[in-house]
């Protein structure tokens, strides 16, 4: 595996982690839409193009 490659699965793995702490916080927040924004601002994120 070449250095792109690793930079390429490490930014995937780091949007991975990022869901997944959003998931966290959602589930304990007392209303479903502020958990739903959340994760849709991460996944909005993830979608914008990385400057190199």
């Amino acid at each position: 595996m070449n250095t792109e490659q690793k930079i390429h699965v490490a930014h995937q793995r780091i949007n991975e982690l990022q869901l997944l702490i959003s998931h966290w916080r959602a589930a304990k927040t007392s209303s479903a839409n502020v958990g739903l924004e959340l994760i849709e601002g991460v996944e909005n994120e993830s979608h914008e193009p990385n400057a190199a």
